[in-house]
């Protein structure tokens, strides 16, 4: 008997697997007809919200490639300092040699001269 009640199951289950398919296909226009205008109101709900998110993302992005381009901007010329006073420290101690001897003798009479010394010397 247990076989019977198995193959009456199998044969009904696929006629009403069928007939639900054929109800909900023929309910499908009137459901869809009355669920269109909350359908619809769904889609505007996601158009709004899309393009507000694009524009806050556009916003964002412009205001990052601001601070990226006033940052680039300061940290260039702050290169340019640093490399300025490394370039004079170095030619500094070129400035020193330069003076001629006969410069630094003139100067040492003069400070002695006026009997105040000169703290290079």
């Amino acid at each position: 008997m247990g076989i019977v009640n198995e193959i009456s199951e199998r044969h009904l289950s696929l006629p009403i697997g069928a007939g639900i398919m054929i109800a909900a296909l023929s309910a499908a226009p009137k459901l869809i007809k009355a669920a269109k205008p909350m359908i619809k109101g769904a889609i505007k709900g996601y158009l709004v919200v899309s393009a507000k998110a694009r524009e806050m993302t556009a916003e964002a992005i412009e205001q990052f490639q601001d601070l990226y381009a006033e940052t680039k901007y300061e940290f260039e010329h702050q290169c340019e300092k640093t490399a300025q006073l490394k370039m004079d420290e170095q030619n500094e101690p070129e400035k020193k040699e330069s003076v001629s001897p006969e410069k630094k003798q003139t100067s040492k009479s003069h400070h002695q001269d006026s009997g105040q010394l000169h703290p290079n010397e």
